[in-house]
């Protein structure tokens, strides 16, 4: 029973050794087996390497690998992943949208503001929870005010008020932490 198991785990470490010696963004761009590229998106979370986002863009839409596309641009430097990720939001939908709404949030990309506050009235319950937690974790005036607004709306579903609440206490956070304990201390009341 043992044997199995460790020619298995040998032959595991020996794909990822490779996939590690090989470029990442030429096992993105080959017929590699979803596992491969999966682990090269993996690679590129640490590598910080801009020229793979083109490579990395196409598979924002892509329901087997938009995930790990994410967690690869999420920590690249510099706006181009920024690009990416925004112009992903006209040809994602449902769940896939809401992953890039939330990966704008972690970059805490001011510029897509103006593109996330109207997915708050998104007919799709994750994109308009996702919009709602990225406008706060972005913290942006304007995205503050489009939660305040949305908040003070009667009759909203729970799940949907309940990520307005965290936007507003993301948003609050950040205040505080950057020294604007009047202006936190109203979200938090809000």
């Amino acid at each position: 029973m043992r044997k199995p198991v460790i020619i298995f785990l040998m032959t595991a470490a020996a794909a990822l050794g490779a996939i590690a010696q090989s470029d990442p963004v030429a096992v993105l761009q080959s017929d590699a087996p979803l596992f491969e590229k999966q682990e090269a998106c993996r690679l590129l979370s640490t590598s910080g390497r801009i020229e793979a986002i083109p490579v990395l863009e196409p598979l924002l839409a892509n329901p087997e690998l938009a995930d790990m596309a994410r967690y690869a641009l999420e920590p690249m430097p510099g706006t181009e992943a920024d690009a990416a990720l925004q112009r992903a939001l006209s040809v994602t939908s449902g769940k896939l949208k809401a992953g890039v709404v939330s990966s704008l949030g972690v970059r805490r990309d001011a510029d897509a503001v103006p593109a996330i506050i109207p997915l708050l009235n998104n007919e799709d319950g994750y994109v308009k929870e996702a919009a709602a937690r990225a406008l706060g974790r972005i913290g942006a005036s304007e995205g503050v005010n489009a939660l305040e607004s949305a908040i003070a709306q009667p009759g909203l579903a729970y799940a949907f008020a309940q990520s307005l609440a965290d936007g507003i206490f993301f948003a609050a956070e950040t205040l505080a932490a950057g020294g604007n304990a009047s202006e936190a201390e109203r979200l938090y009341d809000t």
